[in-house]
């Protein structure tokens, strides 16, 4: 497995597979939806969501938190928005 290098994307540092399932998570597609967009094992995807949430101080996968990932996504837009760590 190659080096992964992270990239400053709204604020915080992600991977591109990260930005790619935040990008996703935002369209309001729910995990499965993912899976079958990106041709990723289900398993992928959930590891893929929760690296996601770590990076962005979200601690579970929840309706709520994936609630918060979707805000955060738009929020970064706005000016003032990102969060840069």
């Amino acid at each position: 497995m190659g080096v992964v290098t992270s990239t400053l994307y709204k604020g915080y540092w992600l991977t591109p597979m990260q930005i790619k399932v935040w990008g996703l998570i935002a369209e309001g597609l729910t995990n499965k939806q993912i899976c079958d967009r990106l041709v990723l094992t289900y398993n992928t995807i959930r590891a893929h969501v929760y690296a996601l949430y770590e990076r962005l101080g979200l601690h579970d996968d929840e309706p709520a938190t994936r609630g918060r990932a979707i805000a955060l996504f738009y929020q970064a837009d706005q000016p003032g928005g990102a969060r840069v760590v």
